[in-house]
C-alpha cells in the first residue's frame, strides 16, 4: 500500500473501527505458514534419516526399543523444529503486542517491550512444551505401529515402513490410515494402487494436522502478545 493510502479518510475509519481480535488474527494467519513449513520440514527430513534395514533388523530380532531409536524424531525435533518455531513464535508475539499498543487509549503511549522476561519465557516455554507434545505423539505413534504389528504378524520391513510413513500423524490418523489400507486390501486391489491412495491419503492427513497446530499456536501467541501489553501498560498505570 503507498503512503498516499494512508491518509484516505476511508482507510483511517476502517483503522480505528477494525476489532482487535481480527487485527491479531490477520496477525496469526501471515504466521501460519511459517509454522507450517517448519513442522513439514521436520517431519520431511525425520523420513529421510530413516535407514530402513536397520530399523528392519532391530525388529526382526524384537528389539523396539532399538527400532524405536533407529527413527531421528526426537534428535530433528530439537535441532531443526524448536528454533524455527522459536523464531515465528517470537515474531509473532512481538507483533501482537505492538498491534495491541494501538487499540490502548490514545492518551496511554506505551511501547511493547518484547525483552520484558515474561515475553522472552513465554516464548521459550510455549515452544519446548509444543515441540514436547509433538515428540510425545510421534513416540506413541511408532509404540502403537510396533504393538500391532507383532500382534497382527506383520512384516518386520513393512512394520519399518509404516513407522516411516507415519511420522507427523497423532495416533488417530494413524489409525484410520492402517484401516484404510486393510479396506482397500479386502476389495482386492492391487499393491501398487493400495500404496498410491493410502500415500495420498497420509499426505492428506499430515496437512489436517499440521493446519490444525499452526492454527491453535499462533492464534495462541497472538493472544499471548495481546495479553503481555495489557500487562505492561497496566504495570506503568495506562490501564486499569
Amino acid at each position: 500500500m503507498n503512503a498516499s493510502a494512508y491518509s484516505d479518510p476511508v482507510y483511517r475509519l476502517k483503522a480505528k473501527t477494525e476489532p482487535e481480535w481480527r487485527a491479531l488474527h490477520r496477525l496469526a494467519d501471515k504466521a501460519e505458514p511459517e509454522v507450517r513449513a517448519a513442522f513439514l520440514r521436520a517431519v520431511a527430513l525425520i523420513k529421510k534419516d530413516v535407514v530402513l534395514t536397520e530399523v528392519t533388523r532391530a525388529l526382526e530380532v524384537g528389539d523396539i526399543e532399538k527400532a524405536n531409536r533407529l527413527i531421528p524424531w526426537e534428535e530433528i525435533y530439537e535441532s531443526e523444529l524448536e528454533p524455527d518455531l522459536a523464531r515465528a513464535f517470537r515474531d509473532l508475539f512481538e507483533k501482537s503486542g505492538e498491534k495491541a499498543a494501538e487499540f490502548l487509549p490514545d492518551k496511554a503511549q506505551l511501547k511493547f517491550d518484547v525483552t520484558n522476561q515474561r515475553a522472552v519465557d513465554f516464548v521459550r516455554r510455549h515452544t519446548a512444551e509444543l515441540v514436547t507434545d509433538i515428540g510425545a505423539e510421534t513416540e506413541a505413534v511408532l509404540r502403537d505401529i510396533v504393538r500391532r504389528g507383532f500382534e497382527e504378524g506383520i512384516d518386520p520391513h513393512k512394520m519399518a515402513r509404516m513407522m516411516r510413513d507415519h511420522i507427523g500423524l497423532d495416533r488417530i490418523q494413524s489409525r484410520a490410515v492402517e484401516n484404510l489400507r486393510r479396506n482397500l486390501a479386502s476389495q482386492g486391489l492391487r499393491a501398487d494402487k493400495i500404496k498410491e491412495r493410502v500415500d495420498r491419503y497420509i499426505r492428506k492427513q499430515l496437512r489436517v494436522r499440521t493446519e490444525r497446530i499452526s492454527r491453535t499456536e499462533t492464534i495462541r501467541g497472538a493472544n499471548e502478545g495481546q495479553q503481555e501489553l495489557w500487562r505492561q501498560a497496566a504495570e506503568r498505570g495506562l490501564i486499569d
